[in-house]
């Protein structure tokens, strides 16, 4: 079983740095080495996109991430040219979400310490498959995925995970999770919903977090149930993106299990007293500007997101704040 998620995952990889990248792929040294036999293909395919790009009105760069072309979906139908320019277009809309109704509490498996003091955790983070590998199998909890399975108990979700780009390497410990998670639950996985952009997320900062907002692209599936698997849960916004995409897509999310995160962060849902706590903090003008910055009201932060804004003082300072993270 592991050799074969071990085999897998450097095609996976290649696939990721090509879609997020398109002509800025970084120096072989800053790649992980599962990505590094695939680098000169990865490369051949971003001269192209940045040619493209360019002839847009840009290379592709942003305030703080870059949004590369998806060179795995939509085949020749429309050309590189036409969906370079529908990509460069996407960057002007926020990422969706979408109501969470009653959404349970991400399943988290493991302690913070248990996992990032691991040994294979730092290989793991920077792209290696099969450092991945020993550490979800040495932290991810039988009692939790039993739980997911009563939660979910006749339902046959495919697994999705939030694998991303992350400080020189794709992050191999999502995706790894969810293939492991199949071989234990016997559902079906989907890898190829991916992030595309680069958040920098690692070590950052409440602010940072809601001004870098993850984007995802990939095939979904209309009518289909998924499940989201991330290795970490902050303040959920990457999770409340990627159930929006999914979700706006005509798929539907039943839960989220993330391998290690905060206690207090596994609550997706803003709970009633939180939303009024926000609302009376900031009145009508913090939330007006959020619409017209993230395209959504109040109710679709996460619980934590809510909890942040609400314990700054003043609608001036939170938007100067995400300005300066931007």
């Amino acid at each position: 079983m592991q050799q074969e998620i071990a085999q897998r995952f450097p095609e996976n990889y290649a696939r990721h740095l090509e879609a997020v990248f398109g002509g800025r792929v970084p120096p072989q040294q800053q790649l992980g080495g599962d990505g590094r036999d695939q680098l000169q293909n990865v490369r051949r395919a971003g001269l192209q996109a940045q040619a493209e790009l360019a002839g847009f009105g840009g290379q592709g760069e942003g305030e703080g991430e870059w949004v590369g072309v998806d060179w795995w979906h939509g085949g020749s139908v429309f050309g590189h040219g036409l969906r370079a320019k529908m990509w460069q277009m996407s960057k002007l809309l926020p990422p969706p979400r979408t109501p969470w109704g009653n959404f349970p509490d991400v399943l988290i498996h493991a302690s913070e310490s248990a996992v990032k003091q691991h040994p294979a955790y730092k290989a793991a983070k920077s792209g290696d498959g099969n450092a991945a590998i020993v550490l979800v199998s040495a932290t991810m909890n039988g009692a939790q995925n039993q739980h997911l399975a009563t939660l979910l108990a006749g339902h046959q979700p495919t697994l999705v995970s939030a694998h991303a780009f992350e400080r020189g390497a794709v992050n191999a410990i999502p995706e790894i999770f969810a293939d492991l998670l199949h071989k234990v639950l016997n559902w079906p996985v989907d890898n190829d919903i991916y992030q595309i952009n680069v958040v920098f997320h690692t070590g950052a900062d409440g602010f940072s977090r809601l001004a870098r907002q993850a984007r995802f692209t990939g095939i979904v599936t209309p009518g289909a149930e998924y499940v989201l698997v991330d290795d970490f849960v902050g303040m959920g916004g990457t999770l409340a993106n990627f159930k929006g995409y999914i979700e706006s897509n005509g798929g539907k999310v039943l839960a989220a299990v993330s391998l290690t995160g905060k206690s207090h962060s596994a609550k997706l849902a803003p709970s009633p007293e939180r939303l009024h706590e926000l609302r009376s903090q900031h009145e009508t003008e913090l939330e007006n500007w959020w619409i017209k910055r993230f395209a959504h009201t109040f109710d679709a932060l996460t619980e934590s997101e809510a909890r942040y804004l609400a314990h700054t003082p003043g609608a001036d300072t939170v938007r100067e704040r995400i300005a300066a993270a931007k």
